[in-house]
């Protein structure tokens, strides 16, 4: 079962949770998702694909960065899917950015304020560090490498212009790119 023990929540009403807050905040509709553990030593915190939500089993007991990855996971997903995105140089803002500050914006608001406090400065000194790690690489975040700082860099970045975005401006902003608009003139156009 998804349920810890002595907590009032559960895994799955977590991945439900914040199913829902993906669509309310991009007007998108994620894939439905089965939940699965992944083996030790996976690569990712999370991934969606083909209905099937895999999480790390380290996240099983990390409640706050489980409900990050796993909103970061379906609004990835939904993000993609509606904007046919690529790993392009322009795309990062729609790849990273965009999905990222959702899943914090989805995350923190299901969690009290100590927790929310808490994982935004756990994002907040993983950026940190992959910029230091980064040293002279780190510029312009459409020039960066894809798998770079960017990654945790971009959410963090993008926070306060996701929160004021409507699900109407978001998805007209991704739908413009997946029908090859760059993604700087799809985010002019909201």
């Amino acid at each position: 079962s998804g349920h810890a023990p002595g907590a009032s929540w559960s895994i799955e009403a977590d991945v439900d949770a914040m199913q829902a807050c993906v669509a309310d905040r991009t007007g998108l509709t994620p894939a439905s998702t089965a939940l699965r553990w992944r083996v030790a030593g996976s690569n990712s915190e999370a991934h969606l694909a083909n209905g099937v939500l895999s999480l790390a089993p380290a996240l099983i007991t990390d409640r706050p960065a489980r409900l990050d990855a796993t909103a970061r996971a379906i609004a990835l997903r939904s993000i993609a899917d509606a904007g046919r995105l690529r790993e392009t140089r322009a795309g990062q803002w729609l790849a990273r950015a965009l999905p990222g500050a959702i899943a914090l914006l989805c995350a923190t608001g299901a969690l009290d304020s100590e927790d929310a406090a808490g994982l935004l400065q756990r994002v907040s000194d993983r950026a940190t560090a992959a910029m230091a790690l980064a040293g002279d690489e780190v510029g312009a975040v459409a020039w960066s490498r894809y798998h770079g700082w960017v990654a945790d860099y971009a959410p963090l970045s993008a926070l306060d212009t996701v929160r004021r975005l409507t699900p109407a401006e978001i998805r007209t902003m991704v739908e413009a790119a997946g029908n090859g608009t760059r993604p700087a003139y799809a985010m002019a156009s909201t």
